[in-house]
């Protein structure tokens, strides 16, 4: 007798309990697409990075490619029409801002070095700064702070039981201001606090389950508190002979504060299903969670796996990025996963919620176009109420804005 895999039964376990949990998908808000802008259709870039508004209109995109090893800096008016590109060397570059003068601060990161370049208006470089890390310190992250300068943060390798990690915070000029080494791992920071401080988000296993931290610094990096915000237990899910430990983790992606306080995060539900005879890790489910100013939990929505019982097709959903808008309500982006009997199929997929978590919006786009894979890569609220979203579509790179 031909005995069933209890592996193999894993996918059909996970898409029942997935699809009974889903969110229905909804449209109950107003929003519309107001105009779409594609570009690139030579495919030459990988997806826009960044992109925000312009302080005299339009927006600004940043996008690169890696072969050839370059960088696009592009900007567009509020109708998505280009009004000028340039194009240069990439030098690892990772984001750009726009300067209260009109200019423009590029970071990127090279090895063991922080590289800062600021342009004028017309992209001219004014000058650059470099930060190198020592010899046993690697750097795990970095983003911009609210005063124009910004802070990274890694790893010092002088510890074979425990790692300790580094903080310095850089001006507006590329000048150190100050450099700490916190007792925690603090090597990757998630957000800056509208305090001007600094937030780590941890997660720490145990034998029951899984513990996932928020961590708050201070703008000069001392530790000041952690806070349990959402904790998962092991459970058992018995298949024939085989029983599996199921462990559940949340992978925060994108975390934002609040303009009333408090912050805003998403990212990815996984599932790791352990037994003696393997371990089978599924990303199963995307979160949106919104957490206090003292790092408690206030809600969670999950929009789980959904299964389509007539057209045997499983759809996913991955939230990349999250924002707040200007009417105070929170937005997701990222990209739906629909796998079936004649492939997979990757959409863009973006949700709306309301300052209480009701979901407004939880919608998937281009599901018609004969180029259906695309994702949304980058997102930024607009003054008017809306929001901008860039990202892929086919061969192309799309820009879409939104408006309520």
């Amino acid at each position: 007798m031909k005995k069933n895999n209890p592996l193999s039964m894993i996918m059909f376990i996970f898409v029942w309990v997935g699809s009974l949990m889903a969110i229905t998908a909804c449209d109950t808000s107003t929003t519309k697409l107001e105009w779409e802008h594609i570009y690139d259709e030579a495919e030459t870039y990988a997806g826009p990075s960044t992109i925000f508004e312009a302080r005299d209109g339009g927006y600004i995109v940043y996008d690169y490619s890696y072969v050839p090893n370059q960088s696009m800096l592009m900007k567009i008016d509020n109708q998505g029409n280009p009004l000028w590109q340039d194009i240069f060397d990439r030098d690892g570059a990772l984001a750009f801002r726009e300067t209260t003068d009109g200019g423009y601060l590029m970071k990127s990161i090279q090895a063991k070095e922080l590289l800062l370049k600021k342009l004028d208006e017309n992209r001219e470089l004014i000058w650059q700064a470099t930060y190198t890390v020592s010899a046993n310190e690697d750097i795990k992250s970095s983003m911009w702070t609210d005063d124009g300068g910004c802070v990274i943060s890694g790893l010092v390798d002088n510890d074979p039981e425990a790692d300790t990690a580094f903080i310095v915070k850089l001006d507006a000029l590329g000048g150190v201001e100050w450099k700490t080494t916190p007792e925690n791992d603090f090597s990757i920071l998630d957000c800056q606090a509208s305090d001007g401080g600094f937030i780590a988000m941890t997660k720490t296993e145990t034998e029951d389950g899984n513990q996932f931290w928020m961590h708050k610094l201070s703008a000069s990096g001392e530790f000041l508190w952690s806070n349990i915000v959402h904790e998962t237990a092991i459970t058992r899910l018995p298949l024939g002979n085989v029983t599996f430990a199921v462990r559940t983790l949340y992978k925060f992606r994108d975390i934002k504060p609040l303009m009333a306080g408090g912050f805003i995060a998403t990212g990815a539900i996984e599932s790791i299903y352990m037994s003696d005879e393997g371990d089978i890790e599924k990303d199963n489910s995307s979160f949106v969670m919104k957490i206090s100013d003292s790092g408690e939990l206030i809600w969670r929505k999950s929009f789980m796996a959904q299964l389509g019982y007539e057209t045997s097709y499983l759809t996913w959903k991955y939230a990349k990025h999250v924002i707040e808008t200007v009417d105070k309500a929170y937005v997701v982006t990222g990209y739906g996963y629909k796998t079936g009997p004649d492939g997979a199929v990757q959409t863009l997929w973006m949700a709306k919620l309301s300052t209480n978590g009701v979901v407004l919006l939880d919608k998937k786009y281009d599901t018609d176009s004969e180029e259906p894979d695309s994702t949304g890569t980058a997102l930024s609220a607009t003054q008017d109420g809306g929001y901008i979203v860039a990202g892929l579509k086919g061969n192309s790179n799309r820009i879409m804005k939104f408006i309520d």
